[in-house]
């Protein structure tokens, strides 16, 4: 991709012309996809559900008035400040991480 690309050469990287947005590829692609590509977005679920289930996530008041960009290079929509949360336990009878140490 880069001439030279077997020399450590980080100042290729300032000229972004030759790349492109959609490299980060954290698993791969292709022949040779991460074989653990898979359990990791099963996990990454898993924690999200666990974290929605144990806690409460509600609007901070503190939280500035949003406006929502449009960030066309990586074709994702974003607020253009941050956005603050209260979070606090639920109150479920049953603990799903307790129960899942033993």
């Amino acid at each position: 991709f880069w001439e030279k690309s077997r020399e450590f050469v980080p100042f290729r990287f300032l000229n972004t012309s030759k790349t492109s947005g959609n490299m980060y590829i954290p698993f791969g692609a292709g022949s040779r996809v991460c074989i653990g590509q898979h359990l990791a977005w099963l996990e990454l679920r898993l924690a999200i559900a666990l974290l929605l289930f144990q806690f409460k996530f509600e609007h901070a008041p503190e939280t500035p008035e949003l406006r929502f960009v449009v960030d066309w290079t990586h074709a994702v929509v974003h607020p253009d400040k941050d956005m603050v949360f209260r979070i606090s336990p639920t109150q479920n009878d049953t603990c799903v991480l307790k129960s899942l140490n033993r």
